[in-house]
């Protein structure tokens, strides 16, 4: 089969909100692998977010994206805290990354030469954007 297709269930407890996430491989939830029940009468699911099949990258995820500054011949870098998305700006299938008011296609992250990391997600650390 082509790529690893799993969603991320992001679930919040109803009598105090903390939030809790579960990682499904599409084949529990077609009965092939391990039986998987995501009914809960303490839980309500928030979001469902597609894997983007780049290391442990969700839609919801809060990158840190480092860029190089083409322009620099001291090795000087650009800083952004982007928002992974599924569609928008533009590319309405395909991820996208959000940037203080603008989108760019996810494909920069497989550009070797731009360092990321995943800082947190949408559910459980928005303070981390400003969007």
């Amino acid at each position: 089969m082509g790529r690893e297709i799993k969603i991320r269930y992001v679930y919040k407890r109803k009598e105090d909100d903390k939030i809790w996430i579960q990682i499904i491989p599409i084949e529990s939830l077609e009965g092939k692998g391990d039986k998987v029940d995501v009914s809960n009468i303490f839980w309500d699911i928030i979001a469902r977010n597609l894997y983007t099949g780049l290391k442990d990258i969700y839609e919801g995820d809060i990158v840190r994206i480092i860029e190089p500054d083409e322009d620099s011949c001291m090795g000087a870098t650009f800083e952004h805290t982007c928002l992974v998305c599924f569609g928008g700006g533009g590319y309405p299938c395909s991820f996208t990354i959000k940037n203080e008011g603008f989108w760019r296609g996810f494909a920069l992250l497989y550009n070797e030469r731009y360092e990321y990391e995943v800082i947190g997600n949408i559910y459980e650390n928005p303070d981390l954007l400003q969007l």
